[in-house]
């Protein structure tokens, strides 16, 4: 992904004060196999106890070494639309800019 098109979906996001992790009742499972990241959301309804799943996958150019920060940002960015309280303009060092291009593809 490039780092302009990274820029815009920032732009298009909200900022959040929640950090990464903490995120409404969402039980979020993110499973991860070499250059393929798939994010399972389980929504629990709070009147009948229904629970649904949504997904979405994010592919990679290289298998990259995803930190915990990397996982909660996707899932903030891509699924939640939410810039994460603990963003601090990672795109502009050398690791994020690293990471952001080794994005392949986003099937939400």
């Amino acid at each position: 992904m490039e780092i302009e098109r990274w820029k815009q979906l920032l732009k298009e996001a909200k900022r959040t004060q929640k950090d990464t992790g903490q995120y409404s009742k969402d039980k979020t499972l993110t499973i991860y196999r070499g250059t393929h990241a798939e994010f399972a959301i389980i929504k629990e309804c709070s009147h009948c106890g229904h629970k649904t799943e949504e997904t979405f996958d994010i592919y990679f150019k290289e298998p990259p070494q995803m930190t915990i920060f990397e996982a909660g940002l996707l899932y903030a960015l891509f699924f939640k639309k939410q810039i994460p309280v603990d963003y601090a303009s990672y795109h502009t060092c050398v690791s994020g800019q690293k990471f952001i291009e080794n994005i392949d593809q986003v099937n939400i």
